[in-house]
C-alpha cells in the first residue's frame, strides 16, 4: 500500500495566542480544499492556548503536535521544526494570531502550481478587535517575476518582512534546507 503525501502542509507555530487559535484553526480546517496536513507547535506558551490545541490535536489533518518544554526564543526555530516535519508539496506557515479566508488554499493552488513557480502570495490586511478591515499590509503592488529561493531568503524568512509568510505559501523543496 502506497503512503499518501498531502499537497500542503500546514504549520501552525504557536506562542500565547490562546484568543486567536480558535478562529485561526477553524480557518484551516474548514478551507475548501482540503488535502493538507496540519502540524501544531506550541513554544512553551503560558496562557492558555495549550489547552485550546489539545481540542485539536486528535483531528485527523494534524500529523504532529509539539509543545515544547523550554520556549525556542525564536519563530524561526518553530518554523524550520515545522518545515522539517512537513510532508506536502507546499508548506503555509499559518501564524497563530491570523486567519485566512476559507478559499485561501484553493485560490493560491492553480498559481503556485504553475510551472517555474514555487512561491504564490495573497493581499493580507490589519484587522481592528471587532473584525474591521483597517488596512492593507501587503508587501507586493504589482507583479514581478524572480527567483523564488532568493524572494525566501531575502524578503521572507530572513528579512524583517518574516510575517508575511502568512499570506502566502511555497513548494516545500524552496524552503527545506534554508534554516541549516
Amino acid at each position: 500500500m502506497s503512503q499518501h503525501f498531502p499537497v500542503v502542509s500546514i504549520i501552525v507555530p504557536n506562542y500565547n495566542h490562546e484568543r486567536y487559535l480558535v478562529q485561526r484553526l477553524e480557518s484551516i480546517f474548514n478551507q475548501t480544499f482540503q488535502d493538507f496536513e496540519v502540524i501544531l507547535l506550541d513554544d512553551c506558551s503560558t496562557d492558555g492556548s495549550v489547552s485550546v490545541l489539545q481540542r485539536y490535536a486528535s483531528h485527523p489533518k494534524v500529523t504532529h503536535f509539539i509543545i515544547n518544554e523550554k520556549n525556542s526564543g525564536s519563530p524561526f526555530v518553530q518554523w524550520k521544526r515545522g518545515i522539517d516535519l512537513a510532508r506536502g508539496q507546499y508548506i503555509w506557515i499559518a501564524e497563530s494570531d491570523d486567519w485566512a479566508d476559507l478559499d485561501f488554499l484553493a485560490h493560491l493552488l492553480p498559481l503556485v502550481s504553475q510551472p517555474n513557480v514555487n512561491i504564490a502570495f495573497c493581499n493580507s490586511h490589519w484587522v481592528n478587535q471587532a473584525g474591521a478591515i483597517q488596512t492593507s499590509l501587503s508587501l507586493y503592488n504589482t507583479s514581478f517575476q524572480r527567483l523564488g529561493t532568493e524572494e525566501i531568503k531575502t524578503r521572507l524568512f530572513i528579512s524583517k518582512y518574516y510575517s508575511k509568510c502568512e499570506c502566502g505559501f511555497v513548494s516545500s523543496g524552496s524552503v527545506k534546507g534554508l534554516f541549516g
